[in-house]
């Protein structure tokens, strides 16, 4: 049975836009919602006993949070989308609302309103067992005013039982409804059952890797949340800790381990972004379920390479096939019309983010940079859409995205290969760093045999000797001077260069390369970081960032599962 570390993943379940989380040393669990991106935590919830909070121990289950103390027991669960049930057997508790702003009020002894006005949600609690009261924190306003915001609420337990019904939505809930009653031993068995459905179909995993793809797989099962608003499918969003939306690059990650367990879940992932994609051909840079969709930059176009390996993965038919060929068709042409500002035929990044390395010491120097990585997914692009004509009986289309993809290929070597290196350029300006020092240098290894074999042996060895540590590749080279342990990307191992490398190692040639690579980094996660979190430590292997990263585990699984094929 899987045994969920909530302060390295956090506890959830499909479809709900609540979380809980704990951190080491710190007695309070911690309570959000994930409907806004960057979203903290709502509520943090303490436990007491004779009115002494208490340090308790926990055990999670993909079903049930339960928190053990001395004397007393409590039972967290997710009753629904917007719903958190918990059930105390001798313990008391306090809820206190930790937005910037917000207040509540008693509607009647057993439910209570708030308004977390700062982030734009209402809750509404109801106690079926227990005695509860509101208070403070209170506060000073112009004049001798002083008043209780009442948006801390202390339940104590009646018959050594307490009770508590929390929910959150950005919609009001009807304050009138019937007082929400538990049934807890129903309800969660449902969880478990619901649960269980969703990992039946996990192919073969390989011995020892059982509890890092289980994990894996719990990851994605609780990042995901229901369709509504920007989300036209059940999404599985980032994290459900601060990094709550979709990312238009981290999705196809989600999307290719998805289509070994559930192949219309990752048909639908992919094509996250590509609903909402524009006019001109141009995908969202990042979205929540609500607000305003962000056309102000975008991320690079790994999708043709991502769809071509769901094409490995399982068969998909012709309508299918359609809709994914006119959407990348659309997604490519914009690059070229839209993102080459000299005209010379190799688009450029704007600006760093685009590239989804945000920082890195390749792309730091100026704006409207050509770079290697983004015409090397340009080209496997071009072969995604070629192998999908040729499925649709297209022939001319084939020819014509082949001619397309060399020529590609050519500039590309002509304009950034130095000889040595791989690096960026300034749209119609020169060569920005002859010895460049991130791992980025070394992304065109993705094109695997696609490239010259002189030139990707020489990568192969930069990889080897600049970047390769026991964990996994660094973004940043490790002995160099830009180096930043937790440097964002100047220094941390992703999972999603770590696998655009694999991948292009094993079609160049070095499986055993990429094999080696792919255990490191999966040995890394369970035995060292614990969690999915969304980078690691190059050097220690330690997890950094937000735990329980979707990508990650996308990552993690997909290599976990090809580890068992022959």
């Amino acid at each position: 049975m899987l045994a969920v570390d909530i302060t390295k993943t956090p506890f959830s379940r499909y479809g709900s836009y609540l979380s809980v989380c704990a951190e080491d040393g710190n007695p309070a669990l911690t309570i959000h919602n994930c409907l806004k991106l960057f979203n903290d935590k709502i509520f943090a919830l303490t436990f007491r006993r004779d009115g002494t909070v208490v340090s308790p121990t926990l055990s999670a289950t993909p079903w049930c949070l339960n928190v053990f103390t001395e004397g007393g027991r409590a039972t967290i669960y997710l009753r629904d989308d917007n719903k958190l049930i918990m059930v105390s057997d001798g313990l008391d508790c306090t809820l206190e609302l930790v937005t910037k702003f917000g207040f509540g009020g008693q509607q009647t002894p057993r439910r209570f309103r708030m308004l977390a006005s700062s982030v734009g949600l209402y809750v509404g609690i109801d106690i079926p067992a227990g005695k509860a009261h509101l208070y403070g924190p209170m506060e000073e306003r112009p004049g001798p005013i002083v008043r209780s915001r009442d948006c801390i609420l202390h339940l104590q337990a009646e018959d050594g039982r307490a009770e508590l019904v929390l929910e959150i939505d950005p919609v009001e809930p009807y304050p009138h409804r019937p007082l929400i009653v538990p049934d807890p031993e129903v309800e969660i068995a449902a969880i478990r059952t619901e649960w269980e459905a969703y990992r039946a179909p996990l192919p073969a995993i390989p011995a020892g890797r059982e509890d890092g793809a289980e994990l894996a797989l719990y990851t994605l099962w609780s990042a995901t949340v229901r369709n509504g608003g920007n989300y036209a499918y059940d999404a599985v969003i980032m994290a459900k800790k601060f990094m709550c939306a979709v990312w238009a690059w981290d999705h196809c990650f989600n999307a290719m381990a998805l289509t070994y367990v559930h192949p219309r879940a990752g048909l639908e992932q992919f094509l996250l972004p590509f609903e909402f994609q524009a006019l001109s051909g141009q995908v969202p840079d990042c979205f929540g379920r609500d607000g305003a969709l962000p056309f102000g930059g975008t991320k690079p176009p790994i999708h043709g390479w991502c769809f071509s390996q769901m094409m490995d993965i399982h068969p998909w038919d012709h309508a299918t096939l359609r809709k994914v060929y006119d959407h990348l068709e659309r997604w490519t042409d914009w690059w070229f019309t839209y993102r080459d500002l000299d005209n010379n035929g190799l688009p450029d990044y704007p600006i760093a983010l685009d590239s989804g390395w945000d920082n890195s010491s390749l792309l730091e120097h100026a704006f409207h940079l050509e770079s290697a990585d983004l015409a090397s997914f340009l080209v496997l692009q071009m072969h995604a859409l070629a192998r999908i004509a040729r499925a649709l009986n297209d022939e001319n289309a084939v020819r014509q995205w082949e001619m397309k993809a060399r020529e590609l290929l050519d500039r590309m070597i002509a304009t950034l290969w130095t000889g040595e290196y791989f690096t960026a350029r300034r749209s119609g300006g020169d060569l920005i760093r002859q010895e460049p020092t991130s791992m980025l240098s070394v992304m065109p290894l993705v094109l695997g045999d696609l490239l010259p074999r002189e030139i990707y042996t020489k990568l192969v060895k930069q990889l080897r000797t600049r970047y390769l540590t026991e964990h996994g590749p660094a973004t940043e080279a490790y002995a160099g001077p830009l180096y930043e342990s937790d440097g964002y990307w100047t220094g941390p191992i992703w999972a999603p260069s770590t696998y655009l490398l694999v991948d292009g190692l094993r079609r160049g040639g070095d499986g055993e390369l990429a094999d080696d690579i792919a255990r490191r980094f999966c040995d890394m996660i369970q035995h060292i970081a614990g969690g999915n979190y969304e980078n690691f430590d190059a050097l220690t292997g330690k997890g950094l960032r937000a735990p329980g990263y979707s990508w990650t585990a996308a990552v993690n699984l997909q290599m976990i599962i090809e580890m068992a094929k022959p």
